[in-house]
This record gives structure tokens, C-alpha cells and sequence, in this order.
């Protein structure tokens, strides 16, 4: 599996003092440092309740094998954001690391559907799944 870019916050290399909660995220993040960052979106999500915290959290819990983490922040991502369709698809990884196959296979048959965010990779998800 591979960790969603960061596509919200540009990080400057070099830059002697970073303060801001967000870029100390977003910065572990890049690094791979997932623990550490999964830390810090925890923290910005419940300061900010930003979607992109919930979503970046997500991927970095699950990245760390903290699926049921994971799922939750999958599911608090407002459906009007633009990390609903990346949300779903990693809500489906999430939920197939916790043996919840009937529920990844809806939301499977959603992305498929409507031919939203790796929906390629969901129907070849879902034939292994099935067969």
C-alpha cells in the first residue's frame, strides 16, 4: 500500500524553525515518519477538525497498522470535502485489515460505480477478493 501525496502543504527543505502544528505534520508525513505524524494530525484534527487532518491521519494510522484508528477517520471525512473519494478507497484498505470484507466490498461496488478515486485498483481488489 502506498501512503496518498501531500498534496496540501508545500514543505521548504532547510527551513531552520518549523512551528506550525500542520508543517510538523506534513513533514513526518513526507519522511515516512508515520507514527510521529499520525501524532500530529491527531492533534490538528481535534484543534481544527479539518477534513485533511482526518484523512492524513487516517493514512498515517493505517500506515502504522492502526486500521480501526484508520477506519474512524475515514469515516469522519465530510462528504463534501475533497478527500471523500480517497477516504473511501482507503476506508475499503482499512476495512480489509480488519476482516470487515462485506463492508469493503459495498463500498468497493460505490467507487466502482461511480468511477471515482482508483476505481481501476477497486475492480482488480475485488475480483481477488472474490475469487
Amino acid at each position: 500500500m502506498n501512503p496518498y501525496p501531500n498534496v496540501v502543504a508545500s514543505i521548504v527543505r532547510g527551513t531552520n524553525e518549523i512551528s506550525d502544528i500542520q508543517t510538523q505534520a506534513f513533514l513526518a508525513y513526507e519522511q515516512q515518519n508515520f507514527k510521529q505524524a499520525a501524532l500530529l494530525f491527531n492533534q490538528l484534527r481535534n484543534e481544527t477538525d479539518a477534513d485533511f487532518a482526518h484523512f492524513y491521519y487516517g493514512v498515517s494510522s493505517l500506515m502504522t497498522g492502526g486500521a480501526l484508528e484508520a477506519k474512524h477517520a475515514f469515516e469522519s471525512v465530510n462528504f463534501s470535502d475533497k478527500f471523500t473519494q480517497q477516504s473511501d478507497w482507503y476506508l475499503v484498505l482499512s476495512l480489509l485489515k480488519l476482516k470487515k470484507t462485506e463492508e469493503a466490498l459495498v463500498i468497493l461496488d460505490r467507487i466502482i460505480q461511480n468511477k471515482t478515486y482508483n476505481f481501476e485498483n477497486a475492480k482488480e481488489l475485488k475480483l481477488k477478493i472474490l475469487h
